[in-house]
Order: structure tokens, then sequence, then C-alpha cells
């Protein structure tokens, strides 16, 4: 447990480590007893707690149940997920499993510098992987490629030199995720479909700092074949 601080009258405030660790010990203790735990979600869990790359497993179907194909496409992405966590990306890469899709979210902070287009290096890297990736054997044959752009709510500026809105800036990250994944990641451009949220899909508040930063993203929906 962390230290904990001393207040009038003799209460004692629990410091924010040491509420981390009671909840972290609520939710483990929680989970083990669910019944039908398998290991390999246990193992997902336990990353959480350890810093490890964000991944989030999402179900359509009946609870404790993971599709054969899912565990695939899981171990598919490792090599993702690696790469994610050698480049210190766990805060602002997101991989989400379903039977249906797998999303990947790249946040601002990876992929580009404020009022850009330009993707940065460590998107590059981590886009080269995806591509490399998607262009193996997939246990159901992906039928398209949604790549959506994201703003907060903050107006380009009147005098932007290349975006007159947020609706242009979203688009206009979305194809360049798309001309990368075709152009140097060798994907069929015919997979791809680009689209703007611009401000209008918030993940968080933009009443914040933080909150705007997250909602500053670009979403990469992987759709499988019926």
């Amino acid at each position: 447990m962390g230290k904990s601080k001393k207040g009038s009258g003799n209460a004692w405030l629990t410091t924010y480590a040491d509420f981390m660790s009671l909840m972290m010990i609520f939710f483990i203790l929680i989970y083990t007893l669910t019944p039908g735990v398998e290991p390999e979600k246990w193992q997902q869990f336990l990353l959480m707690f350890k810093g490890q790359p964000s991944i989030i497993i999402m179900e359509t179907s009946t609870a404790n149940e993971q599709s054969p194909d899912n565990r695939d496409r899981m171990e598919a992405f490792d090599e993702l997920v690696r790469m994610i966590g050698e480049a210190d990306a766990e805060e602002d890469v997101l991989i989400e499993f379903t039977d249906d899709f797998i999303k990947i979210t790249l946040r601002e902070s990876v992929s580009f510098t404020t009022y850009s287009s330009v993707l940065l290096p460590r998107a590059q890297e981590i886009l080269m992987v995806l591509s490399g990736i998607i262009k193996q054997p997939q246990p159901r044959p992906i039928a398209r490629i949604e790549v959506f752009g994201h703003t907060d709510n903050v107006p380009i500026q009147a005098n932007a030199p290349l975006y007159k809105s947020n609706w242009e800036l979203g688009a206009a990250r979305s194809i360049s995720v798309i001309t990368f994944m075709s152009d140097s990641g060798g994907l069929n451009p015919a997979l791809f479909v680009p689209s703007s949220y611009a401000e209008f899909d918030p993940v968080a508040t933009n009443d914040t700092a933080d909150g705007r930063s997250q909602n500053r993203r670009v979403e990469i929906y992987l759709r499988f074949q019926e």
C-alpha cells in the first residue's frame, strides 16, 4: 500500500495509490469468483493492471464464450500488440475485438500533430505492422476497412491554410491513413471506406484538455465477411 496522509480530527485520508490498489483487489476477487473464467481472459484482465498494451475483448455471444475466429485473430495480432508495447504507445492505441470486426483506435498524440493530416513516424510504423497482418490469411476474409477521422469541438482557425472546418480535417486524416496503408502497406484500395465524424462523435468531454485529446483520434474498423 502507498503512504496515507493524516488529516484533522485524527481522520486518515486514503491516497490515490491506495484507492487504486483496493479497486484492483476488489475487481480481481469479483473476476475470480465468476464461473467459467477462461485462462486467456484472465491473462488479458491482469494486463490492464500491469501497464501492458490495451486490448478489449468485446463479446457478442453468450457470456464467457469466445469464438475460435476471435482467438485466431488475437493470435495474429500479437505482433501489433508487441510493437505497441515496445513503442510505449499503450495509452495511444486501443484494439477491440468482436465476432464481426476489429477496431483499432489511434489517438492524435501517436498519429498527427495539431491541425495536421501528415502521419507521424510512430503511426506509420503501427500502420505498416497492421497492413502486414491484414495481408496474412484470416479465419474470415476482410470485406472492407472503414477509417473514421475524429476531432475535438475547437473550430479551425479562420486563417488556417489547409482546412476550413473540422469536417475537412477529419476527412483528410482518414484519407492519409488509407493512402499510407494502400501505397506503403500494399493493401487493396478497394477495401477502404473513408469518412469524417468531425467533432460529432466524442468519446469524452470537450470541456477539458484531456477530454479533447481523447476525442482527436482515428478509428480503423476491419469488417469481416459474413
